[in-house]
Parts: C-alpha cells; structure tokens; sequence
C-alpha cells in the first residue's frame, strides 16, 4: 500500500513538471506577460509618442534556484534604421523616453558602421543637433532582470 502511494506521488509530480514545460513565457500575477519582454517603448518629440524599433534584448527570469533566459540577436541599429520611417523635427528639439518601469538609459549616436558616441543625458533628456540631417539613436534600456536595445532615426529639417 505505501509503494503504491510513494508511486502515485512520484507520477503526479512528473506530471506537473512536464505540465509546466509547455510555458512560452511567464506572467505577473495580472496575467500580464513578463517574459520575454514585448513592452514597446516610445521618444517623446514636442509632446508627441513616436515608436522605438526594437532591436535585440537579453532576459532573465529566476525561478528558485534556475533560471530562464532569453537573447535575441538583432540587426544594428544602422541596419535597422534602413527600414525604419524618420521622424521630423526642427534642430534643438527636446527628446525624451517613454519605456516601463524605470529602467537606466543610455543613448548612443550611430554613424553608417557602428557606435559614434554616448549622448549625454540630463534628467533623462537630450536635444537634438543643431544641425540639418538624418541622425540615428540607439536607447539601451537596462532593467533588473534584462536589457532591451531600441532604435530610432530623426531627420531634421
């Protein structure tokens, strides 16, 4: 009798692991999922939401004593930017960042082959040059548990 329970046990146990294996992402308590991330982010230009290409991403998610992970790789922002709409403004334009939660941001200028330099923010804002031309960014985003590399190009006019 007591075999037949510890194998009984042992068979409800494999299956709730094997249920568990079928997840393609984990959720908070809402329902809401949180892994992989899919948050879309957004530049503020004078007041209005423009859309952040996403580029790629690395994710953590500890469960106990494992972890799941995710990493993508993605197209540069350079050659992301080839397929992505520009935004027009006027030079010295006000930029800021809409993303979830409070992630640390780092801005990068990227030239035609790789990253031209850092862009200095203050308050989590920058200006645009003073410049007439096309400008690609990249916004990497760093939360806790994850990173999310975001591109976006502005012609200014």
């Amino acid at each position: 009798m007591k075999s037949k329970f510890i194998l009984l046990a042992f068979f409800l146990l494999l299956l709730l692991a094997l249920a568990g294996c079928g997840k393609t992402g984990a959720t908070d308590a809402a329902g809401k999922k949180i892994y992989p991330p899919d948050e879309q982010g957004y530049v503020m230009i004078d007041g209005e939401e423009k859309k952040l290409e996403k580029g790629n991403y690395f994710w953590e998610l500890k469960k106990g004593l494992s972890s799941e992970v995710i990493q993508t790789d993605a197209a540069s922002p350079n050659q992301i930017a080839e397929n992505v709409e520009a935004i027009s403004a006027p030079p010295d334009t006000e930029m800021s960042f809409k993303l979830v939660g409070d992630p640390t941001i780092t801005v990068y200028l990227w030239n035609e082959q790789d990253r031209e330099k850092e862009i200095e923010l203050q308050d989590e804002k920058f200006h645009t040059p003073t410049e007439k031309g096309r400008y690609i960014y990249e916004v990497l985003a760093k939360w806790d548990n994850g990173e999310i590399s975001y591109t976006y190009v502005i012609e200014l006019e």
